[in-house]
């Protein structure tokens, strides 16, 4: 019941919110969205030579303190690597079964007409 009270008040699109600090992550898909919803992040710390890989599209991104990204952590396989330094990474990113708990409609892709 907390969770439905809180939901009423989130003042977010994102359903959830992930802190990870000094983490590399293995290459994965994320299993809880939908395709057409985009996963945040933002990286900060005192680090450097840090990439973000996204595999399927032959992308390495520079990963530096103070980055955003947005990108369908459903379709595009990603990760993150080791780094010297203290990173966190804060992670805004959508949950269906939180959208079916909530009663809440699923949105669809966006369109150019939609901008």
């Amino acid at each position: 019941m907390e969770i439905r009270e809180a939901l009423r008040v989130w003042q977010s699109i994102y359903s959830s919110l992930s802190l990870m600090v000094n983490q590399c992550l293995p290459y994965h898909l994320d299993k809880m969205g939908k395709p057409q919803w985009f996963n945040q992040l933002l990286t900060m710390g005192h680090y450097s030579n840090l990439v973000l890989v996204l595999p399927t599209l032959q992308l390495r991104l520079d990963y530096l303190p103070g980055t955003v990204v947005a990108f369908s952590g459903k379709i595009l396989v990603h990760g993150v690597g080791e780094t010297d330094g203290d990173r966190a990474c804060i992670a805004w990113y959508m949950q269906d079964k939180v959208h079916r708990a909530m009663n809440i409609g699923e949105c669809g892709y966006c369109r150019v007409d939609d901008l």
